[in-house]
Parts: structure tokens; sequence; C-alpha cells
């Protein structure tokens, strides 16, 4: 027969035993980064010390241009690799037969999105794809060119190079030449979609950015976005393998209307006649699952984001998030002085970065969104990394020193960045082990200890990457606050 303390006791243990069994951890993100804390404390991190590190070696490179050090900027990453596809077989998702009447140029500006383990390819990439000359059309005495975007799967070999697994085809984006491009001559015949960027919303599902042309007359090219790329390429919702963060089945377009799907992205106020390299980006260190429209980093310098306030049935409509005046809004330009301000623009989507190892527990404390920009001097494109808060208003906290990749040569070739892709063992070796991860993020977001897949369009006729640690790509960061 049992005391009463002994009942107590086997109370107490059985009750413990049901908990364990089944307690199951708490969804969405309030729930998520308070619950998970109690029981997965998040690491904490110096983020001065982190950012500011010099990585060995990188002590006696030039920090930026004109600074009077004559060793150059530090050269990083494994030796840039080609990716190429065979444009012969290149399907029109039109007809579902090769592409027909490619006449200029080759495949190039490639951009990367990392699929989650498990799925039938490793990799997604979009990329621009032959132009079209389409005599058919004349507009103001020009014959029309036809842009466009062209998709398929890759996996990464164990050196960390890309290769394709299927054959490429086009991305269907229906568009016509328009009057709003009179002004710049034989552009007013130019149409479809260019430089794409690919980034996984908050929802889970995965998005494209791209240029286009602008729906309103009085305006040229602005931004579009696909809420859910397996709508328009449905050999990636067979691939896709869903797992953590990532959405099951694709986002359906009476959720979410648009012109098949997509948005045109516009400004409130102050919207230019030209619109491009709008940068998407989500706050908050981990995601939130109701989240599908982005949010949009506008400019490097000075620093601005936006917020979409106003969805509509075929756009997006965006307005400033205010900032207090401060020194961190200049910080770019003020660092990298020799540039002039209009010289500055983004290359890659915000990412979310953890400023420790993947395993830990991300939260607002140790976590940043991060992003490669470029300064345009053609064919001149200067690389740096910047980072910024995860909350509002999502503030500059630190810029990079100018850098350069193995095999790459800046200064007479365009080597124009498009994504950003984190790497882990288990990316080049299948035989590794995955890290388990204790929360639900998506399989863009990095870890202080991953590689960091670069990858970009070289001289505007072909697609390369190049592999580089985070935490040497991060080094020598100046502080803005």
């Amino acid at each position: 027969m049992r005391t009463p303390s002994a009942t107590f006791a086997y109370t107490i243990f059985v009750g413990c035993l049901l908990l364990l069994v089944f307690w199951r951890p708490p969804t969405g993100f309030d729930s998520l980064t308070v619950g998970y804390g109690s029981h997965f404390p998040a690491t904490r991190v110096d983020l001065a010390e982190v950012l500011t590190r010099v990585p060995p070696g990188h002590e006696t490179f030039a920090w930026a241009r004109d600074d009077g050090n004559e060793n150059g900027f530090v050269v990083l990453g494994t030796e840039a690799a080609f990716v190429e596809i065979d444009e012969a077989e290149l399907i029109d998702a039109r007809t579902g037969k090769p592409l027909v009447g490619a006449n200029e140029g080759h495949t190039f500006n490639l951009a990367v999105l990392k699929l989650p383990h498990g799925s039938r390819w490793g990799f997604l990439g979009v990329a621009r794809g032959p132009t079209r000359r389409r005599s058919l059309i004349v507009v103001n005495g020009h014959e029309s060119r036809e842009q466009v975007l062209v998709a398929f799967g890759m996996n990464m070999s164990s050196d960390g190079t890309l290769h394709p697994v299927t054959v490429a085809q086009t991305l269907d984006l229906p568009m016509t030449p328009k009057k709003g491009c009179e002004r710049f001559g034989h552009w007013v015949a130019t149409y479809g979609a260019e430089d794409p960027r690919l980034f996984w919303t908050d929802a889970g599902t995965p998005a494209l950015t791209f240029a286009r042309n602008s729906d309103d007359d009085d305006t040229c090219r602005n931004l579009g976005f696909i809420a859910d790329l397996r709508e328009l390429y449905p050999p990636l919702g067979d691939a896709i393998l869903p797992t953590g963060g990532v959405r099951a089945q694709s986002l359906k377009v009476d959720q979410h209307p648009g012109d098949n799907g997509m948005f045109e992205l516009v400004r409130k106020h102050g919207q230019g006649y030209i619109e491009k390299n709008w940068v998407s980006f989500y706050p908050g260190a981990l995601p939130r699952p109701d989240w599908v429209i982005p949010f949009v980093h506008y400019s490097l310098a000075a620093d601005l984001s936006i917020e979409p306030t106003d969805i509509q049935l075929r756009r997006v409509v965006y307005e400033d998030i205010p900032q207090a005046p401060s020194e961190t809004l200049d910080c770019i330009q003020h660092n990298h002085w020799s540039w002039s301000s209009d010289h500055f623009h983004q290359a890659t989507p915000l990412y979310r970065l953890t400023l420790c190892p993947r395993g830990c527990i991300p939260d607002e404390h140790n976590t940043v969104l991060f992003t490669l920009g470029q300064m345009e001097a053609r064919p001149t494109y200067g690389k740096f990394l910047s980072t910024y808060n995860v909350s509002a208003p999502h503030n500059l906290i630190s810029v990079g020193p100018q850098i350069t990749f193995t095999g790459l040569d800046d200064v007479h070739h365009i080597n124009y960045v498009l994504s950003l892709t984190p790497v882990e063992p288990a990316d080049r070796y299948p035989s590794a082990e995955l890290i388990p991860a204790r929360v639900n993020h998506l399989p863009d977001h990095f870890f202080i200890d991953d590689d960091m897949l670069v990858a970009m369009g070289h001289t505007d006729d072909s697609m390369v990457t190049t592999v580089v640690p985070v935490r040497e790509a991060l080094g020598r960061q100046r502080m803005c606050q």
C-alpha cells in the first residue's frame, strides 16, 4: 500500500510522462518565439564582435575604393564555376516544344533557391533566357524584342558546383510593348521579364520577383511578384518535399488573385519612371506563416525600406517605413564615400542570418537581415555585404568592405549578383548528417557556420557561381549604430 507521499510522487511522475508523450510545440510566430524560448533558450551573441571580426589574412587588404591601400580587395570563394544549359533543348512553356526564334544572347543572370532536403532536386535556378526579336510587332519604327525567364532544377557536387538535372523551360509571363517606354528609344519595343530574384515567403511558398513592363502608361518598368512559382512552373511542385516551414500545397490563384498569379509592385508615393532592383524580405527572426506579400528594401543610399499597405486585384501598393533621422541612413555611402549615391543598388534579397552555428535557436537578438549590394560603374559592379535589423524600421546595423570573387574580374567584366544561398555539408555530401532544427525555419535561412553560394550573371551572356564561408564573407564590418 502506497503512503500519501508515495502516491503524490507517483502522480507527479505520471503527469510528467503524459506531458512528454502528448505535448506538441506551439505554432505561429508569436507562440513560437515565446513558447520555444521557455524550452529552448536562444543563444546570445555579441553582434558587434561577430560582425567586426577580422578573418585571418584579411587585415592587409583594402576596405574601400580610394582608401590608399594598394593591396587590392580581398578575393573570396572557390574558383568561379559556370552553369550551362543546352539552349537547343529549351522548352517554350506556351507550346511544350523547343523554343523557336531565339536569336539574341544566351542564358545569364542566374538566381538560385534552395529546396528542402529530400526534394527531387537540391536547388531551383531561374535565369534570363535568350531574347527573341519579333518582326511581327514594330513600335515607333523599332522591331520588338521579347525577353524571357527560364527555370530548371539543379543538384550540387561535393566541390560546390551546380549541375542542371532537368531541361530548362520558359516561364509564361505574358506582356506586350508599351507606350510608357517611348522616351528610351528602342526600349519602347522591348518587353518581357528580366533579372529574377528567388526567395521563400514566410508562408512557405517559393516566390519570384523580376523586372517587368509597367501596367501604367505613364511609366515604363517596375517589379512583378509571383507568390508561388509552383503555379507557373509545375515541375517545381513535383520536385519539392514539404518539410519544416515549407507549405505542402501551392497557393491558388483564386486565393491570391493577379494576372496569372502575378502582382505588380508599386509605391504609393515617389514611383519612378523605371523601377528595378527592389529586393524582398520578411520581418522577424522566424517566419510568420500568414505572411505572403513581402516587405521591400528600396534604397541603399539613403537607406529606405517600404511595406505593403494595400493589396489589390493586380497590384500591391507600398508606403515608406519611417526612420528617425540618424547617421545610419547614410552609413553605406559614408563608408564607401568615393561612390555617389546613384551608383548604389540592391543585388540580392535580404535573408535572415543567425549569428550562431546551425542548430541554435534564432531570435531578434542573435539574428539579422543581410544582403549583398553593388556599386555600379559599368562594367564594374563593386560588391559588399550589409546587415539590417529584423525589427522595424529595419535600419542598417553594419556595412562591409568591397569584395571580389576568385576567378572573376570586376574591373573589366560585368559580374552581376542576384542571389545568395546557404550551403550545409548535407547539400554537398548525401551521406552527411543533417543538423536538426529545433524550430521551423525556411531553407534560405543562414547560420554563421554555413557556406554561401553566390549566383551571378557574367558578361551578360553566361551564369556563374562561387562558394564562400559566411564567416569569411561577413568579416570586417563597420557598425552603423
